[in-house]
């Protein structure tokens, strides 16, 4: 588990999909605390005091400090060499300018003079021991960068493990500090960038010799701006004349005692956050041996009170380690996905590091705690077992290969903590360049998400689907977000994701709806396009084929609204009569047969029709008499037309029984429900109102006046905008009465457990089994407000 202040346990694939996870935050520290005001941080826009998403408890912002030794157990008092499976706990925060209340620091850990052959691990004092391992050693001293999470009192537990002893060195190159507190002036968000070369002494200045200085301007170069206050840097000793080691500090700065790279005749890359001077450049120094250098960045820090921050940039949020790749229990997947053996000489593996449980689970890993809407992870990544000599290339699965490298090996095992992204398809490529196979371990301590806002310009929402929600947006497009296994969030993948993201070339929309794992939008000409999952033809487009972006139902024209089920649609037309097609199973489809069909086809004998509204099998029509009439599934009562149970599916259009003064309907999986002229509410169908029987007569909703617009879904869950903008609900056999949704007003429409508010943002709530992923998650039962914010 996380430290005990942390509010975010792992992340699972799709936490609640209404909600758009909230940003994530992390800070590095610098190595003096100054003694400067408050840096205000980037935040969310304003939401009403009710609605705001609070952000986790342990999102961070980077705070660079010039390194700074915090533990030498060669020292008098360090403790002395850490001999096999020896642990010991060293207090960090207090020290080196780190303050107590840091969550995380950027840490070297180096294992210094080893003797024989082990690894260590470092992880929050006061925790289970973690699988990851944060440095690997064989006979010589090697330093590993990362960000280490502390204990709420700022300690850090360390173990040495294997058939070897060791000196243990940390140097702290900066800390992350929570943005629910005070933060100094150099506090600092991460931005992303595709890697790239910023150093290459093998072409410009040759070998970096013994004793001589070095300088290199970083800021202006690779898209690192001035201002940078750090970059995320990999730097390699590349070809070393023998056994040393190298130093890299802000240039115009005293050089201090933190190693950052450790060589031993061969070459050796390690990553972390690299503080840079003021004006943007470092220096670097070898000692015993010369060695060309190269570093690569893969992204830069910049101040949080900068006033015109980039888009992407993001904080830092520190999880408990996890091992989310292991190919010694997996297999290389390329070619063939089910083959248990490492990745090949100079061949390419892809692995997941999101929040894909079952990928991650058939990769050898134990889950992902990264969430989708991270745009960088801090992992360690390991080249063990099998090896002989060579490098890894680590990428984003989606973008080409870099020139950067990201692990050396030669014959022993070998670890480097990198930021890593993973593109649109959640994955990292991982390329081996060898003459012989190698096995690869993944740790993730960490990941970076940008601050998001609220979604906003929302015009309309439709019928909320069970694992996906769309809405229209100022101008005509559409947003979707939830799950995606079918294509049903329109942006041609199957990437599910916890924040809203475009539907692929749809303008001049004005409705949307969704059913099971399908969508529909009704355009501006009267024309509707669909997409998602297609397997009954629900897509009208004249086949069963899913698709990933919308696409035109055959030959229908002139419809004024639409209306979606789990495999079926159906649309309102301008002379008051319905078309419907898909799944016809349950008749669904109205037409007096059980045939599915794929492309539209009429509703036997409806005319005069002002509106409608689908449930999972049956769909229900609201005439301009005021009077209802409803076709299809009918298990539970659901269409309303008075019988007595066992009830039977209606193949064509029944009224439901006393219900007259209609002015709305709304529908959920198996229920009905009506506001009437009175202002009041009916219900029939499954468990419906104070009822705890299905019926399939209307009944009041007792204690529920001035109702304007009323939702049904999930089981039976239902919900009422009620005329003064406030929603009340309710849900048989568990709240009879309807109670009002705490903090939520000037709601203008609601679908489900969304409401679009008077300023065109959304908010959900519920733990209703709607718009929710699986695995963990977190329950809101009070209305949170959807959030905005990019994936990869």
């Amino acid at each position: 588990m996380s430290r005990a202040r942390s509010a975010a346990a792992p992340f699972a694939l799709l936490i609640p999909l209404l909600l758009g996870a909230p940003a994530v935050l992390v800070t590095p520290v610098a190595a003096a605390v100054p003694a400067a005001a408050a840096v205000p941080v980037a935040a969310p826009a304003a939401a009403p005091a009710d609605l705001a998403n609070p952000l986790p408890e342990l999102a961070s912002a980077y705070v660079p400090i010039t390194p700074c030794r915090v533990v030498d157990t060669r020292r008098s008092g360090g403790g002395g060499r850490m001999g096999r499976d020896v642990q010991r706990t060293w207090q960090v925060g207090g020290s080196c300018g780190v303050p107590t209340g840091a969550t995380a620091v950027e840490a070297s850990v180096s294992a210094v003079a080893p003797v024989g052959t082990g690894y260590l691990r470092v992880w929050p004092a006061g925790l289970a021991e973690p699988k990851d391992t944060v440095v690997n050693y064989a006979g010589r001293g090697i330093t590993n960068t990362g960000p280490i999470q502390l204990s709420a009192t700022g300690k850090v537990s360390g173990k040495n493990l294997g058939s070897a002893t060791t000196d243990v060195v940390i140097d702290i190159q900066g800390y992350y500090a929570a943005v629910s507190g005070s933060l100094p002036a150099s506090a600092s968000m991460y931005v992303s960038l595709a890697q790239c070369r910023v150093v290459d002494t093998r072409s410009s200045g040759g070998p970096l010799t013994v004793g001589n200085h070095r300088t290199w301007q970083i800021g202006g170069h690779c898209g690192v701006p001035a201002t940078a206050t750090a970059v995320a840097a990999s730097v390699s000793a590349v070809a070393p004349a023998g056994v040393g080691f190298l130093r890299v500090w802000p240039a115009g700065t005293a050089e201090p005692t933190a190693t950052f790279v450790n060589y031993a005749g061969a070459g050796i890359t390690n990553s972390g956050a690299v503080q840079l001077s003021t004006s943007g450049a470092v220096t670097a120094l070898a000692y015993a041996h010369a060695t060309q250098v190269v570093i690569d960045i893969q992204g830069y820090y910049l101040p949080a009170a900068e006033s015109r921050l980039p888009s992407g940039a993001a904080f830092y949020v520190p999880v408990d380690p996890t091992r989310v790749v292991d190919t010694r229990n997996f297999y290389y997947n390329e070619d063939n996905p089910h083959v248990d053996r490492p990745i090949p000489a100079n061949k390419v593996a892809r692995y997941y590091l999101v929040d894909d449980q079952e990928q991650i689970r058939e990769q050898g890993g134990g889950g992902s705690p990264i969430p989708s809407q991270a745009v960088g992870v801090a992992a360690s990544v390991s080249a063990v077992q099998r090896l002989g000599s060579g490098f890894l290339r680590v990428w984003p699965a989606d973008a080409g290969e870099p020139q950067a490298t990201l692990v050396n090996y030669a014959g022993a095992g070998i670890t480097n903590t990198a930021i890593l992204r993973a593109g649109a398809t959640d994955r990292v490529a991982v390329r081996n360049y060898s003459g012989t196979a190698v096995d690869v371990v993944i740790d993730v301590v960490g990941y970076y998400q940008v601050s998001q806002q609220p979604l906003s310009g929302v015009t309309a929402i439709g019928r909320t689907a069970n694992d996906h929600a769309c809405v229209v947006i100022t101008g005509g497009s559409v947003k979707c977000w939830g799950a995606n296994f079918h294509g049903q969030l329109g942006d041609d993948t199957i990437r599910s994701s916890s924040v809203p993201v475009a539907v692929t070339g749809l303008t001049g929309v004005t409705a949307v709806a969704t059913g099971g794992s399908n969508s529909c939008a009704l355009m501006g000409d009267t024309t509707v396009r669909c997409w998602g999952a297609n397997t009954s033809g629900q897509l009208g487009d004249g086949s069963t084929a899913d698709r990933g972006t919308p696409t035109p139902v055959t030959g229908l024209t002139g419809a004024i609204a639409i209306s979606v089920g789990e495999a079926f649609a159906c649309a309102l037309l301008q002379d008051r009569t319905v078309d419907c097609w898909g799944a016809n199973g349950n008749a669904q489809l109205g037409n007096g047969t059980l045939t599915g069909t794929t492309t539209p086809g009429p509703v036997s004998g409806l005319t005069d029709v002002a509106s409608l509204s689908s449930g999972s099998g049956h769909t229900c029509a609201l005439l301009t008499d005021g009077t209802v009439t409803c076709w299809g599934f009918n298990s539970f009562g659901q269409i309303g037309d008075g019988t007595a149970a066992p009830w039977h599916n209606a193949k064509i259009p029944q009224p439901v029984v006393g219900l007259a003064g209609v002015t709305s309907i709304g529908l959920g999986s198996y229920s009905s429900c009506a506001v009437l002229t009175d202002s009041t509410v009916s219900c029939w169908g499954r468990a419906t109102g104070e009822d705890a029987f299905n019926t399939s007569v209307p009944h009041p909703v007792s204690g529920l006046s001035g109702a304007a617009e009323v939702t049904a879904f999930g089981v039976a869950s239902y919900c009422a905008r009620r005329t003064d903008g406030t929603v009340s609900c309710w849900a048989s056999q568990q709240i009879v009465t309807p109670a009002q949704l705490p903090g939520l007003s000037s709601v203008t429409s609601i679908s489900g457990p969304c409401a679009v508010l008077a300023d065109h943002s959304v908010a959900c709530w519920g733990d209703t089994g709607d718009l929710r992923g699986s695995g963990p998650y977190p329950k809101p039962t009070t209305p949170t407000l959807v959030w905005s914010g990019p994936r990869w």
